[in-house]
């Protein structure tokens, strides 16, 4: 029971790191496509 918080926990901050990074890297390459226009 508690092991399955505990990967359950560990799994959502993983995905947020993952979606984090993307929408960072979005928006960076967004910014660049908007200085290069």
């Amino acid at each position: 029971m508690l092991l399955e918080t505990i990967v359950e926990a560990v799994t959502n901050e993983l995905m947020n790191f993952v979606l984090n990074s993307l929408m960072d890297q979005t928006r960076m390459q967004i910014g660049m496509l908007g200085d290069l226009l």
